[in-house]
């Protein structure tokens, strides 16, 4: 059975983040992350859902490896442009996401 910290490089690996990426989304550093996923750290609560968040899986699954079954609308990024995208939008404020799919339709519509 793996552990957290293996549960945890196998998603980021997945993902094709390296160390410094998750650290930089979790805003904590390299080291911390490389201690988890070596054992010699252990996340706190918050810690451990903002990795899960990051990570697109649940703290059950971390901790314990249990599935939890996935919608089938539900799909996984995996082309990290798109995921990097998905990031920049999820910390745009409301008029910051108006102005951006207003450039977004006009360029489409330019092309």
């Amino acid at each position: 059975m793996q552990t957290l910290g293996q549960r945890i490089r196998a998603l980021r690996e997945k993902r094709k983040m390296s160390p410094v990426d998750l650290a930089a989304a979790v805003d904590r550093s390299r080291s911390y992350i490389s201690g988890i996923e070596n054992g010699s750290d252990r996340p706190g609560r918050d810690t451990l859902a903002t990795l899960a968040k990051e990570l697109g899986t649940t703290v059950d699954y971390l901790l314990h490896g249990r599935e939890v079954p996935v919608p089938q609308s539900a799909q996984l990024v995996d082309d990290p442009d798109k995921l990097a995208l998905l990031r920049f939008w999820d910390g745009l404020e409301d008029d910051q996401r108006t102005a951006v799919l207003s450039m977004l339709l006009a360029m489409r519509r330019a092309a």
